[in-house]
């Protein structure tokens, strides 16, 4: 049964719950700085509860975390290290994999920038709503299929980071780069937490296919993750690759241990719990639920300082992390009441 309007009643000291755990213990906040309180003065911790729904980074799953401590680093080894990641590691997304060279990524932004540099004659684009670092790295927004022009360069994520599911019309731009000879950089990020079967068509202007790891892995201070460039490689890139070994073996070695989908499939189930407990809707990636139109929660919309969309997710990630207590403070005031 829905808790949702006691829930409503207790919302705000859940928040301030959440954020005391973030200051107190490094298990229940992100790695940056603006993912915990500042301090424990009020105004910090006001101004931390008050941002609580904004911002989605990877939970932090207690056996992720207890095997990311158990890895021995032997940093010169790593160094030598020629790990490949192989198309089949991951879902079929319609990716011709054979025709692309895995390589260690040393970040999302500096491979897109990379690649911008080889096109340097062109300009880049992205879709409307497409996530912020990439618009600050685009020179138009596009919004609909005859605004691309034949010497441009597409970034779009997939899934679309606006409401983390495919891009509607992906396919048909897609189609279009192709016809037009423009060439596609394709964001992977959320891929591994979604439950939507995602199948690609017209991938031929697909160049460059970026994979980070910091939204599976509760490792955004250190980024990197892998990439897929188009065969064949330039030289210069081939002898002087600008990845992360460490990163990228570290990626490896999960993928190879626990899945492509492990975290995921374990986070599902608190999904569900909380999706049901705040009277929302279930979403395919596995971080958020959609928040129905006149809920109470429509202000705490996860993108509400980016743009206005009208699909509204709501960040389930802290009460994941804060199961256990956030439950048994439920569990207590319900009783209060009886």
């Amino acid at each position: 049964m829905s808790m949702d309007n006691s829930v409503s009643k207790h919302y705000e000291q859940m928040k301030w719950i959440i954020a005391r755990a973030e200051l107190a213990d490094k298990h229940k906040r992100g790695s940056l700085s603006y993912q915990k309180p500042k301090s424990s003065s009020t105004f910090d911790m006001h101004e931390r509860v008050s941002g609580l729904h904004l911002g989605l980074r990877s939970a932090n799953l207690p056996d992720v975390v207890s095997w990311l401590k158990s890895i021995k680093i032997d940093m010169y080894e790593f160094n030598h290290l020629e790990d490949k990641i192989q198309g089949s590691s991951l879902p079929d997304i319609g990716m011709h994999w054979d025709e692309y060279e895995c390589e260690p990524m040393s970040s999302t932004v500096h491979t897109v920038l990379e690649f911008m540099q080889q096109h340097r004659d062109r300009t880049p684009v992205v879709l409307k709503n497409e996530y912020w670092y990439h618009q600050t790295l685009a020179q138009r927004t596009i919004e609909k299929l005859d605004d691309l022009s034949k010497n441009d360069l597409l970034i779009i994520s997939v899934p679309f980071y606006s409401n983390f599911k495919n891009h509607p019309t992906i396919d048909d731009v897609l189609s279009r780069c192709t016809e037009l000879g423009i060439p596609v950089v394709l964001d992977l990020i959320w891929l591994p937490l979604t439950k939507e079967v995602i199948k690609l068509a017209h991938t031929d202007c697909v160049e460059v296919v970026t994979h980070s790891i910091s939204k599976m892995l509760p490792m955004a201070g250190m980024k990197g993750g892998f990439a897929y460039w188009k065969k064949p490689v330039s030289k210069e890139q081939s002898l002087y690759p600008l990845g992360n070994k460490l990163i990228y073996h570290i990626c490896k070695r999960y993928l190879d241990e626990f899945g492509y989908h492990y975290v995921r499939d374990k986070v599902v189930p608190y999904q569900s719990k909380w999706c049901k407990i705040f009277g929302l809707e279930q979403h395919d990636l596995c971080y958020v639920g959609r928040i129905p139109k006149g809920h109470w929660l429509e202000a705490e919309n996860l993108h509400a300082h980016e743009f206005n969309d009208s699909e509204k997710l709501f960040n389930l990630v802290p009460y994941m992390e804060n199961d256990d207590i956030l439950s048994k403070f439920l569990h207590d005031n319900r009783h209060k009441t009886k």
